[in-house]
């Protein structure tokens, strides 16, 4: 999923043009990255995790020196 956008907002249309802008934003992502984007949230979160422990030691790294 690095790279991909995918997410959601909420607003009442405050304008026309506002109201055009968010026609634009529900038509941006297919099925196909929104099904992806629930497997990455719902699936084995164990890469994430050591990713997460790696960049946390290249932090810890970087802060010692």
């Amino acid at each position: 999923m690095t790279g991909w956008r995918l997410g959601y907002g909420v607003m009442r249309p405050i304008s026309q043009t506002s109201s055009r802008a968010c026609d634009q934003f529900h038509f941006l992502h297919g099925d196909l990255q929104q099904m992806a984007g629930i497997e990455a949230v719902r699936g084995d979160q164990s890469e994430p995790e050591k990713m997460r422990q790696e960049f946390q030691r290249r932090r810890d790294v970087f802060v010692k020196g």
